[in-house]
């Protein structure tokens, strides 16, 4: 089971770029780079998932998803420079990560 979702996972990231390539007619190294990577950690502490245990459900992680592209879709409508709009984001990682220690009455605990 394990080498079918390595096959799997190497399959789309193949066919990501071959996709990505096609729109932008170049290849870069870089491409998924920390603003992508920071959105999509960020989508999905939002929708729920918890970096402590790691329980969070599809649903949560699509309502995150949307509410983000609600975000970045307000940011870029009201002409925000793209520097403000990551350490906005990175604000709202923040408070999703607060909230989830919270909840989950970590907030501040030191483990050993």
């Amino acid at each position: 089971l394990d080498a079918w979702l390595y096959i799997g996972s190497g399959t789309l990231a193949a066919l990501a770029g071959i996709v990505y390539t096609a729109r932008t007619g170049s290849g870069q190294v870089d491409a998924g780079g920390a603003p992508v990577t920071l959105t999509a950690i960020s989508a999905v502490l939002i929708g729920g998932t918890s970096l402590f245990g790691g329980l969070g459900t599809i649903t949560g992680t699509a309502l995150g998803v949307l509410l983000l592209a609600e975000v970045n879709n307000a940011l870029a409508v009201d002409n925000i420079n793209a520097l403000y709009s990551n350490m906005i984001i990175g604000g709202v990682l923040v408070l999703a990560v607060a909230a989830d220690s919270m909840r989950r009455g970590r907030m501040f605990a030191i483990r050993r």
